[in-house]
Order: C-alpha cells, then sequence, then structure tokens
C-alpha cells in the first residue's frame, strides 16, 4: 500500500522543482539580463533550502542504507546520461566528474549525504548539532579549497536547512500555520518585497549570487564580512521559506499535488529535456527575438516542469532504481515516499 501523503509539502515541492527549471533558463541569460538576474536572485534566495528542509523534516532512520544506495546511484546514472547526450549532441569530449560534480547530480548527492550524516549522528543533541552547522556555513566560504569536490561546499552551505527539517516537528508546524492564518499578509508582503528587491536592483544583489549557490568561497566584496553576509543569506532563506508555507494551500489541489509527488522526476529530466530542445529546437535563439522571444524562453519552464511531473513515462530510471534498491513491490508503486524531494 501507498505511504499516505501530505499535500501541503506536495503542493510546495511543485512550486520549488518549477522554480528550479525557471532558475536554470534564466541562468543561461544572467550575464546579459538583469530580468534573469532578477529571477534568479529572487529564486535562489530560497528554493534549494527549502527543499532540504522538506526532506529533513521527513528524515526516517529506517532503511538509511538503501536511501543512501539510491540518492548515489540516482546522481550517477543522472551523470552518465548527461555524458551520453552530450556525446550524442556533438560534444567530442564530454566528462565525468564522479568525485567533482559541479551540475545538477549534486543535489542528490547532498540528499545521500544528509541521511547518512542524519543517522550516524542519531544520538547526538541536533540542537547542538544545528547552530554548529551554521556557525561552519558561515565560515567555510574562507576556504577556497573547498568547492565541487564530492560536492562539498554545497554539501556544508545547506546541511543547517535539513537539520532544521529534521528538528522540526510537521504536527507543530501545522498548528502554527492553522493557528495564525493571520500571517499570510505578512507573508505576501515579505515575497513582494524580496521580488521589488530582485527587480528594482539586480546589479546590487549579484554580489549574494554566489552565496545563494552555495559552491564558491567569498569574493574580494564580501570576505571582510563573509560569515555576517552568509548569516543574513540564511536569514533570508528562511524568512522566504517560511513565508511560502504559509501561503501555499494545504488541502489537494487537482494535478499540483500529485505533480508535486513526482518533483525528483522532474529534477531527474529537466536537464537532459532542455538539452534535447536545445539541440533539435535551438530555443535559446528565442531570447533574441525581442521581448515576447525572452518571455517565450522563460516561459518554456511551465510545460518542461508540467511534461516530466505528469506523464507517467519519466519515472523511468527513477522507479526501477527505487524499486531494485529497496526490492518491494510496494517500493516502485510509490512516487516517492514523503521524505524524498
Amino acid at each position: 500500500m501507498a505511504k499516505e501523503r501530505i499535500a501541503l509539502w506536495d503542493n510546495v515541492k511543485f512550486i520549488l522543482i518549477f522554480f528550479v527549471v525557471l532558475g536554470h533558463f534564466a541562468d543561461f541569460f544572467t550575464g546579459e539580463s538583469a530580468v534573469c538576474r532578477s529571477i534568479f536572485l529572487f529564486i535562489y534566495a530560497f528554493h534549494m533550502p527549502m527543499f532540504f528542509f522538506i526532506a529533513g523534516l521527513f528524515h526516517s532512520e529506517k532503511d538509511v542504507g538503501k536511501k543512501v544506495l539510491f540518492y548515489l546511484s540516482g546522481g550517477v546514472l543522472l551523470r552518465m546520461t548527461l555524458v551520453v547526450l552530450g556525446r550524442v549532441y556533438g560534444n567530442p569530449s564530454p566528462a565525468f566528474p564522479l568525485f567533482n560534480e559541479d551540475g545538477v547530480p549534486w543535489f542528490l548527492y547532498a540528499l545521500a549525504a544528509y541521511t547518512l550524516l542524519s543517522y550516524l549522528l542519531r544520538d547526538q543533541n541536533l540542537r547542538f548539532i544545528l547552530p554548529a552547522a551554521v556557525a561552519l556555513g558561515c565560515f567555510i566560504g574562507y576556504d577556497a579549497r573547498v568547492g565541487d569536490t564530492l560536492c562539498l561546499s554545497r554539501i556544508i552551505v545547506f546541511a543547517p536547512f535539513y537539520f532544521a527539517g529534521v528538528l522540526a516537528e510537521p504536527g507543530k508546524l501545522f498548528a502554527l500555520r492553522a493557528k495564525h492564518r493571520f500571517l499570510a499578509v505578512p507573508a505576501a508582503a515579505v515575497l513582494a518585497g524580496w521580488a521589488a528587491a530582485c527587480f528594482l536592483k539586480p546589479d546590487v544583489l549579484n554580489a549574494l549570487r554566489h552565496l545563494f549557490t552555495g559552491r564558491h568561497p567569498f569574493s574580494e566584496g564580501v570576505a571582510p564580512y563573509g560569515p555576517a553576509v552568509r548569516l543574513g543569506c540564511y536569514a533570508l532563506a528562511a524568512v522566504l521559506g517560511a513565508a511560502v508555507i504559509v501561503l501555499v494551500p494545504a488541502s489537494r489541489l487537482p494535478g499540483v499535488t500529485a505533480m508535486g509527488a513526482r518533483s525528483l522526476n522532474v529534477y531527474f529530466w529537466h536537464w537532459p529535456l532542455y538539452m534535447t530542445l536545445e539541440h533539435f529546437l535551438h530555443i535559446k535563439s528565442l531570447f533574441g527575438m525581442g521581448v515576447a522571444g525572452k518571455a517565450g524562453f522563460l516561459l518554456i519552464a511551465v510545460p518542461v516542469t508540467v511534461l516530466l511531473a505528469a506523464v507517467p513515462v519519466f519515472d523511468f530510471p527513477l522507479k526501477q532504481v527505487r524499486k531494485a534498491v529497496f526490492r518491494a513491490p510496494e517500493a516502485a508503486s510509490n512516487d516517492s515516499p514523503p521524505c524524498e524531494t
């Protein structure tokens, strides 16, 4: 029997996975388009922290080894898929950075790391671990040697959000959300204010870009105040994420809730699909066709997200990997357990 899912988190995950796709589309032109810089900054300030918070919220010590193996297998398989497609589409020397991942598979590796770390620390006081993880994340930007190797920089930077999710209690979150519905107004104001800041001052806020991605050491301009700026980014992500949780409906939304349950499939396939669309249709050329072309290019993120989340064929291959790892028919029938992103 499939596990009962919680509509609120699937609704939130659908929004977040759409932001993942839109953010990757916008990133192509952040160097030349202020609008794309604005979209990128708005999204990257909170979407990955929220994904990890939700994953931590439903962390379970059951089948930890199998979950780690599933995430690692999914990451390696995604990298292999990208290498093969790159070669098919004309890249004469595709790379296979198994231990130096700078592309989309990093997210799956990070989930594996957090699942394992949380299990290993299960008997420790997470109320100490969380502030320690925040402190490490605030200072790690001073070590330029920590980067994409083993995805270590991003694993360290985003760890506080996973641990915060492990510490949080879903029941209490629901109770607080239901009790304080008046928070919807300030929540909307917070998101609107951040959007306004991103669109009015994209060049100023672009100094935070490297902090939002979690991959890079502190820039020269940020370094003198690096830990304080990183702590500010943590606070911003927490406030924006809380605002999203307050505003998103908790009831099942036709289509949206079911698609949110398949967010991991969207994550796996969105980059291969983009590569395919670009190879055959040259969709990036739309961006040079005026305002309508720019809007059209960015809006491709909508059908891409919906297609990958709604069409069952895109359950492949993660569904088969899950079935092989867990070796149970019911595991294969679930779109994804509540702890998966």
